[in-house]
């Protein structure tokens, strides 16, 4: 689960103690601009809780992001992967993620791999490991 949907979890969790509207939660979830399937994962999470379920630590089912058409073939598999495993741990925000890869496909010439993720997310060196430079990044 995200750092934001833990929090909005944690906040109807005290907002909204018992018994509870599912369709008032749900108006105060989509005040608050969020997606209309999340808010059914939340609503359900909330149900089971209040029904003496587990309590569940995360939200039910994948999240996950596809590459676009214009995305495909630019990112190693394995840079794609590092990107999702950083948004889907909630090290970066979705807006973060989005961005970050706009700011890869439009930096970087050829393509992108772990090296370029970890030097643009992570702000670090990309020649830590002893390398050569990076020849193929540009960074503007």
């Amino acid at each position: 689960m995200n750092a934001r949907l833990a929090v909005l979890l944690a906040e109807l969790r005290e907002r909204f103690p018992g018994d509870f509207d599912p369709a008032e939660v749900a108006r105060f979830l989509r005040a608050r601009g969020v997606d209309r399937r999340v808010i059914g994962e939340l609503v359900a999470t909330l149900e089971r809780e209040r029904a003496g379920e587990v309590r569940l630590d995360r939200l039910p089912g994948p999240l996950f992001r596809v590459e676009g058409p214009h995305e495909r073939g630019r990112f190693s598999p394995e840079a794609w992967g590092h990107l999702l495993g950083l948004l889907t741990t909630g090290q970066v925000t979705q807006a973060d993620f989005e961005a970050a890869i706009d700011r890869l496909l439009s930096q970087v010439d050829g393509q992108v791999g772990v090296r370029e993720v970890r030097a643009l997310i992570e702000g670090i060196d990309p020649r830590d490991d002893g390398s050569t430079p990076l020849d193929a990044m540009t960074v503007h």
